[in-house]
């Protein structure tokens, strides 16, 4: 007897891992698509730099002589003219706020959640360097060594479904290694024989160990859940990791008027996610019940590694009050990126004594396991422009040695605004040393290729000079990364601060305020069997319009402090 479920394959659709590849799954192409999601987190970068960069909205790649600067353009190692160093301990207030729906129904249930983090967000020196030689059109510049954090991964989220069909129950997808390699209609016989009693290592194999597969005969198969039942689901979700980055640089002056800077990035990156997902079924007042109550499935994994790019810069000084500046940065290559995977458990309890052993309740685990592949990250270019009002007076020497006053603006600042082009698309994943044994991604390239879409980034900020007092404010939009609008949403950064500069030292102080606004997530989407459509694969499956379960409002705001001085 064939059971009334669905008989449909399930694929994952979000940075959670359900589908973590096993001593089985790595031959199967399809176990590597979730990958692309760590291409995307790993690509995507947050506002970083020093607290004045920060308070400017990140806009800096024609800013000229700060620290925060250099992360984007080398060439504004060219402006230092005195050594520097500067340390800028920061904070991450990270909130989440959840609203649970079932495909477009909402239900009522918002949570709130969230983690804090406190870290360096830029560490560096500057050590500026002259020309000895007076004839030279060669003005000087700056060694630049430097620390920053690129992107932090603190967060946790909670949210609770009711009214769930069991027809979309996480059920389903732990059936998928048995559903989708055989079409959906293997002989039962066959496919019991493909489960080994001394190997775990597939989502189908702990089906099995737990009756939700079971061979009642040696030619059919069953499962015991029942459409009757609905299923109240709830997942929490925490994550944690960091990208940092250490620059190495230099930057050159030409005749006050160029400057050209190049350099050395030095990148780690760890992530960690733990995750609980939890389905109840009730019992329905009409119809089977299902002999299922519950089922938990708990899976945990880090990946790190480390990787390297170049980034050139030029910065062009057409007038004393413009800057033109640009830079390119290739692409991030990590050639040997360490995934470890905890155990994978499912425990699935019944309402009586079921299964061979007659039990209320079984347990099985994939064991742990390493894994290792590459990955390189887009390529991007930045341009930008930066205006400077000098006060209306001031006293300076020219080249003869005489004082001199030059007339200026009523207004003493700047303003700055950058563009930057990154394509999410152009990521790409490959198995260590390209050994097509190993792993195939070409479903996870594919997929990148077909999901992620070109973005331009915009960034604008502006200082006010009041005596020894700065006081400044900025503005950032990052784009969707995604093609389909419904996958995610812009990034909005709004930023102020101040700081107090004196000759050999200052202080700035910097915060911003992070807001992604529909942040779209589901724990798995489903595909329907259906060879006759002509939008089939070549398994005979049908891909389903994504259908998020979750949007989240996510909130983060990130006070930086700056402390620097003159290195004589």
């Amino acid at each position: 007897m064939i059971s009334p479920i669905r008989c449909s394959a399930v694929v994952l659709t979000s940075a959670a891992l359900l589908s973590l590849p096993t001593q089985k799954a790595v031959a199967q192409a399809g176990a590597f698509e979730k990958y692309k999601f760590e291409a995307l987190q790993f690509s995507q970068l947050q506002p970083s730099g020093t607290s004045r960069t920060q308070a400017m909205g990140g806009a800096g790649v024609a800013l000229g002589a700060d620290l925060g600067s250099f992360l984007l353009n080398p060439a504004n190692l060219g402006s230092y003219r005195r050594s520097e160093f500067s340390i800028s301990p920061g904070l991450l207030l990270n909130s989440q706020d959840t609203n649970a729906g079932l495909f477009g129904r909402p239900l009522n249930t918002a949570t709130s959640d969230g983690r804090n983090n406190f870290n360096i967000a830029n560490l560096g020196v500057a050590i500026a360097t002259t020309n000895d030689n007076a004839g030279s059109d060669w003005r000087g510049g700056a060694v630049g060594i430097n620390f920053s954090r690129l992107a932090t991964f603190s967060n946790r989220r909670t949210y609770a479904l009711t009214g769930l069909d069991s027809s979309r129950s996480v059920n389903e997808f732990l059936l998928q290694d048995f559903f989708l390699p055989n079409k959906g209609n293997g002989d039962a016989n066959e496919l019991f024989n493909n489960f080994d009693d001394n190997i775990i290592s597939t989502f189908a194999d702990l089906a099995y160990r737990t009756y939700l597969i079971d061979f009642p005969t040696d030619s059919t198969y069953s499962t015991p859940l029942w459409h009757q039942s609905r299923a109240r689901q709830s997942e929490t979700t925490t994550v944690r990791g960091a990208v940092n980055q250490i620059d190495i640089g230099y930057g050159g002056s030409y005749r006050d008027k160029f400057y050209l800077g190049g350099s050395l990035g030095i990148v780690t990156m760890r992530y960690e996610q733990t995750r609980e997902l939890t389905e109840t079924l009730d019992v329905p007042t009409t119809g089977r019940a299902s002999d299922i109550s519950s089922i938990s499935l708990r899976d945990s994994y880090e990946t790190q590694g480390a990787g390297i790019n170049l980034r050139i810069g030029a910065v062009y000084r057409p007038a004393d009050f413009v800057r033109l500046g640009a830079s390119v940065q290739t692409p991030t290559f990590a050639s040997e990126l360490k995934e470890t995977v905890e155990p994978t458990t499912l425990t699935v309890n019944y309402r009586r004594p079921f299964g061979a052993d007659l039990q209320t309740s079984y347990t099985s685990s994939i064991p742990a396991s390493e894994f290792q592949y590459s990955l390189t990250t887009p390529f991007r270019a930045m341009g930008g422009l930066t205006l400077i009002f000098k006060p209306k007076s001031e006293t300076m020497t020219n080249e003869a040695g005489e004082q001199m006053i030059r007339q200026g603006s009523a207004v003493a600042g700047l303003l700055s605004a950058d563009i930057e082009y990154v394509n999410y698309g152009r990521a790409r994943l490959s198995a260590i040393d390209n050994d097509p044994a190993q792993a195939d991604f070409s479903a996870a390239n594919a997929a990148i290729r077909r999901e992620y879409a070109s973005a331009v980034n915009y960034r604008v900020g502006g200082e006010l000079r009041l005596g020894q007092v700065y006081v400044r404010g900025g503005y950032a939009t990052y784009a969707n990364p995604f093609k389909d609008q419904l996958r995610g949403s812009e990034r909005q950064v709004v930023a102020t601060g101040f700081g107090l500069r004196r000759a050999n030292s200052y202080i700035d102080f910097g915060i911003s305020r992070t807001t992604l606004t529909a942040d779209l997530y589901s724990p798995y989407q489903l595909k329907k069997y259906d060879p006759n459509d002509v939008r089939a694969d070549a398994a005979g499956y049908v891909e389903e319009p994504y259908e998020p379960v979750v949007s989240s409002k996510i909130t983060i705001v990130n006070p930086t402090v700056t402390v620097g001085f003159v290195i004589q």
